[in-house]
């Protein structure tokens, strides 16, 4: 592999983390959101709460996405 083809692996490589960091942190922002709401009394939206999210699951089962950059 060429120099050039190397560095361009690596920006995609870290393309890729970046945007796996944004949805972790999106995701952690809507279960703090849903626990406030909960905290509150207030019972959080549907939507909030959406299946569609499966980073929740792996917090609850202990699995922690690596935090690279």
């Amino acid at each position: 592999m060429t120099t050039m083809e190397k560095l361009f692996v690596e920006i995609f490589d870290r393309k890729d983390r970046i945007i796996e960091q944004m949805q972790q942190q999106a995701d952690l922002f809507t279960q703090q959101l849903a626990s406030r709401l909960v905290i509150d009394g207030i019972t959080p939206p549907s939507w909030l709460l959406s299946p569609n999210s499966n980073s929740h699951s792996s917090y609850i089962n202990g699995k922690h996405p690596n935090l690279r950059v």
